[in-house]
């Protein structure tokens, strides 16, 4: 195993830590928005949905607010190390990052969707979701307990899919700012290759199977068999390829 490959494992485990953090902040939020919830069920309220709205919007704003401002930390760091580490090899090259950079690199549409427009989905997601569950636990008399047990599985549920937002779009970040930093480096060192390495477990896709070892040129492009084309693991162009890929880009010198 050569320099560069520890420097980018360590850099991974790095980014990895960030990500449990906000991993952890977003159980802190759903666990709230739980326990508010239950903490105002009333049986005779008619809606009683609508009661409950402003304590959707509260967990979700800090939700808006502390995930961007997360994701942000950890793209700064990554371009940060990653530009460190291809100086470390005697590539010379410069690179900022600027905030408006790091917005449009978090905010970037997909299925023309950005972040937020993500975020926003899922709150009124869970608002529909949510009345829809308390007309028919009305409908079939169950007791605050057993109502309180189904907000409980929703609520765990949007949770789940938030965290699943948030580990594709570290992904893609982390993808990104390494594939770019590369892109400028090879104008300078046309050694430079690209590798896709997979996670090769049993959660893997057979398609990034057989991506995995792929090597290439850094302008070069990946195909893979359930889609997607494009210059990087999250980076695919295709939902089935991106959507909590676990794959990762490592720069190597031929």
């Amino acid at each position: 195993m050569n320099t560069i490959e520890i420097q980018q494992m360590m850099i991974e485990q790095q980014t990895q830590q960030k990500m449990n953090d906000l991993e952890q902040m977003l159980l802190l939020i759903f666990s709230l928005l739980f326990l508010n919830l239950s903490s105002r069920l009333d049986p005779r309220a008619d809606p009683q949905w609508r009661t409950l709205i402003p304590v959707i919007n509260d967990e979700f704003r800090k939700i808006k607010k502390e995930l961007p401002g997360g994701l942000s930390i950890i793209a700064k760091e990554l371009h940060e190390s990653t530009l460190l580490m291809i100086q470390e090899q005697g590539i010379e090259i410069t690179s900022r990052l600027t905030n408006k950079d790091i917005e449009q690199i978090i905010q970037k549409r997909i299925a023309n969707l950005t972040l937020n427009d993500r975020i926003e989905r899922n709150r009124k997601r869970f608002i529909v979701q949510l009345r829809d569950v308390l007309i028919q636990s009305k409908k079939r008399n169950e007791t605050i307990e057993e109502l309180s047990q189904r907000i409980r599985s929703l609520v765990s549920a949007h949770g789940s899919r938030m965290r699943l937002i948030l580990r594709t779009e570290v992904h893609r970040i982390q993808n990104t700012i390494i594939h770019d930093l590369a892109q400028k480096a090879s104008r300078v060192d046309s050694r430079l290759k690209k590798t896709w390495v997979a996670v090769m477990d049993t959660r893997t896709r057979t398609a990034h199977r057989r991506l995995h070892g792929t090597t290439i040129p850094i302008r070069g492009m990946f195909r893979s068999t359930a889609g997607g084309y494009g210059p990087s693991p999250g980076l695919m162009g295709n939902p089935g390829d991106d959507i909590n890929c676990r794959c990762r880009l490592r720069i190597s010198i031929s």
